[in-house]
């Protein structure tokens, strides 16, 4: 007995208009792909401290990363900070899960400084790079100190804009 299979003939271009573009699985994402983005607007009151070690501002964001190797970019942006006394440093740091990306001395975010007597109220960006490496949920909490003085993270009915993004590695 003779069995005869057939398979149908398959249209190629038929077949890829069939495929939705428009979402690739994060899985086949290509090393510097964004896989996510998570962003936040707080709209906040003083936020302070006098205290000459860092402390928390409980200004922060949370993401689930999507791979166990991804770089996640922070920027963090505080409209109006104010740091009213002369000599006065307002020192920021991120922390990720309760633990300093920085060493402890080191504040690769920068700093604001008074020198002219005059109340600053800037602008600035606390920006940062870490990679994860598993996809359990992680929190980038902003902590700050004063160098002498009240400082205020954030000047009362400023807005704060929070992203974190995360990159295919």
């Amino acid at each position: 007995m003779t069995v005869n299979v057939t398979k149908p003939a398959i249209n190629l271009r038929e077949k890829l208009s069939e495929l939705d573009f428009d979402r690739v699985p994060f899985q086949k994402m290509p090393a510097g792909s964004v896989l996510q983005v998570v962003s936040e607007t707080i709209n906040t009151g003083w936020v302070s401290t006098t205290s000459s070690v860092l402390v928390t501002s409980n200004i922060g964001l949370s993401i689930t990363p999507k791979r166990a190797n991804s770089k996640i970019i922070i920027d963090y942006h505080f409209p109006m900070a104010h740091v009213p006394t002369t000599g006065s440093t307002l020192v920021p740091a991120i922390f990720k899960n309760g633990v300093n990306l920085g060493s402890g001395t080191s504040y690769p975010q920068g700093f604001l400084h008074n020198s002219n007597g005059a109340p600053q109220y800037p602008s600035f960006s606390i920006k940062d790079v870490d990679t994860v490496t598993s996809t359990e949920q992680v929190t980038y909490t902003v902590y700050f100190r004063s160098t002498s003085g009240q400082v205020h993270l954030a000047h009362n009915g400023s807005q704060i804009h929070l992203v974190l993004m995360e990159i295919a590695q």
